[in-house]
């Protein structure tokens, strides 16, 4: 009579090759399989619900999103067969539950952000030098106001720098003050030449009394066309020598009188072209 079970002492360890349990044909079933060395798939292994551990290093997609997905894989930078991985998922080691890290202050060097990709007008950068102190002069030959000058580095040689000025302004009495941009040693923003007459960016005209003081505001879009450092500053002088200019100075300075004082400021821009 056949035996319908084979005890397990009467089974040596050895006894069923793999000869016994290959089939080419016929799937079978096996429950509570625990396998220590690691199985070997020579094309694929379907799973019911999960398949837990390292399979080539790698997962395999099939078409179930899209066709587009046949052969893609996700590769696993570094399997760990610790416990403590128990019920982890795919693990990207930049951003793990902080996407921050994505981000460009987050990454060794950080994401460059291509700026011809920004919408013509986009502001690149911005910068401000604040002029507190006064400063003054009496010559009819034009002089940096002490102070006064803001550099900046374009990202992009295309780029566009937006110059905004703010001058305290102060001169003699029925008297001219002219004030002219510059960048680096270049006169920007002149007036057209009209016979003998100077070219100069603004005037500043003083009558009497309290008029001798004003605000001044230039505002100019230049074109610089390059990706070094450039520097913009303000030039003044007097219509003629010995009458007095200056920048956040009032006319009570002339006879020691306590006024308010002046604040001048010039801002860059860089500007996406």
């Amino acid at each position: 009579m056949a035996l319908s079970t084979i005890g397990t002492a009467g089974l040596a360890d050895d006894a069923v090759t793999s000869a016994k349990v290959d089939s080419t044909t016929t799937a079978f079933t096996v429950a509570d399989l625990v396998v220590t060395n690691g199985i070997t798939a020579g094309t694929s292994i379907n799973a019911g619900s999960e398949l837990v551990g390292n399979v080539s290093g790698r997962i395999l997609l099939d078409a179930s999103a899209a066709g587009t997905d046949v052969g893609d894989e996700f590769l696993l930078n570094a399997t760990d067969g610790s416990a403590s991985n128990d019920g982890s998922k795919i693990l990207f080691e930049e951003g793990t539950d902080d996407v921050s890290s994505m981000l460009k202050s987050g990454l060794p060097g950080g994401i460059t952000i291509n700026d011809s990709s920004l919408p013509a007008g986009s502001s690149l950068q911005v910068l401000q030098v604040t002029k507190l102190d006064k400063f003054s002069m009496t010559s009819s030959t034009y002089a940096d106001v002490t102070g006064f000058a803001a550099s900046i580095t374009p990202s992009s040689s295309s780029s566009k720098i937006f110059v905004m000025v703010s001058i305290g302004a102060n001169c003699t009495p029925g008297s001219v003050a002219e004030f002219r941009l510059l960048r680096g040693s270049t006169e920007i923003l002149l007036a057209d030449a009209e016979g003998v007459r100077s070219r100069t960016t603004t005037t500043f005209y003083a009558g009497s009394g309290a008029n001798a003081a004003a605000g001044i505001g230039i505002n100019f879009l230049d074109s610089p066309n390059t990706t070094s450092a450039i520097t913009y500053k303000i030039q003044i002088r007097s219509n003629s020598d010995g009458t007095i200019v200056g920048v956040n100075r009032t006319q009570d300075d002339a006879n020691g009188a306590s006024s308010s004082r002046q604040t001048s400021t010039i801002t860059l821009m860089e500007v996406a072209s």
